[in-house]
């Protein structure tokens, strides 16, 4: 079926326009709903392209997108994510002034290649796409994933302990190992993503006697007694516990709670969570060689005036 595009320009013109404005509406309007795009349907492709538009302006991205034409290949463009250093190619077929097929060339089927995939590429897990025929395994599969990820991702505010991750973790660590090595299908990432996510926290507040130690010994009375410390304890800030310096944003010192930088309903509440974000903060604050790894936290005290 032939969409309407702007007066005195073809269907293709009318994508690459509002493609660069960001305009998701326009985008919804003048592309086919029976056209592949990029092996997917126009709602999942149009989904990806929402994501990306929103990493932009997140990223401090404002005005349009560029655009640029392939120089030899005539239906071949690249949208340029200037902000991060990133492009996306796109090549679209026409009949009749009307775009009968988009997509890449870029083909990714090893385990490797899936895990070193860009957020912002425009590329579909095997089961996003159009002709996907799904078994009753992975229908089966993807329902406990759902339900597994909803327990901690469902809108509602969420405050989590070390003890509360470790028994999500236990409690769903066969559908994980189960569904790990599908790394094709797409739709198990956000479980998979959070399993993973879990597991390096709990990994690393296994430090937390190490960073007790750290923030008791702590003094900054001499130069040389604090160079002595940011020696001593720099494995544990630089390799041990540095996952947690880019998970929080907002730190509650009299509540003991942190609030995670990308899941917004997701806060975390101890002792070892508290002790370490203060630790990498201390430690930081003083070292130098490091400065471009400086987490930026904020803290807060909400304790009620009394």
């Amino acid at each position: 079926m032939q969409k309407e595009t702007t007066p005195n320009m073809t269907q293709k013109e009318a994508f690459l326009k509002y493609l660069q404005r960001m305009d998701i509406e326009m985008l919804e309007i003048i592309l086919d709903d029976s056209i592949i795009y990029f092996g997917a349907s126009k709602k999942v492709f149009l989904e990806k392209l929402s994501y990306i538009f929103t990493q932009v302006k997140l990223g401090g991205g404002t005005g349009y997108l560029r655009i640029k034409k392939h120089k030899k290949q005539i239906n071949t463009y690249y949208l340029l994510l200037k902000i991060f250093d990133y492009a996306n190619k796109f090549i679209i077929e026409e009949k009749e002034g009307n775009i009968i097929k988009i997509y890449g060339n870029k083909i990714k089927t090893s385990e490797d290649d899936i895990e070193h995939l860009s957020p912002l590429e425009i590329f579909f897990g095997d089961d996003e796409k159009i002709n996907f025929k799904p078994s009753n395994q992975y229908v089966i599969n993807l329902y406990k994933c759902t339900n597994a990820y909803e327990e901690i991702v469902n809108g509602k505010i969420n405050i989590l302990t070390s003890k509360d991750i470790s028994e999500w973790v236990n409690k769903h660590m066969l559908l994980y190992e189960e569904v790990e090595e599908e790394y094709l299908f797409f739709k198990y990432n956000d479980f998979r993503n959070l399993f993973s996510k879990f597991e390096y926290y709990l990994e690393e507040l296994q430090n937390y006697s190490e960073v007790k130690m750290a923030l008791q010994s702590y003094s900054d009375s001499d130069i040389s007694s604090l160079h002595q410390w940011l020696t001593d304890y720099n494995s544990l800030a630089c390799c041990k516990v540095l996952v947690l310096a880019s998970e929080f944003s907002e730190i509650d010192v009299a509540n003991k709670t942190l609030k995670h930088n990308y899941r917004s309903n997701i806060y975390f509440k101890g002792d070892d969570f508290l002790a370490i974000i203060t630790f990498l903060e201390l430690y930081f604050k003083h070292d130098n060689n490091y400065s471009y790894m400086k987490p930026k936290f904020n803290f807060i005290n909400t304790a009620r005036q009394k």
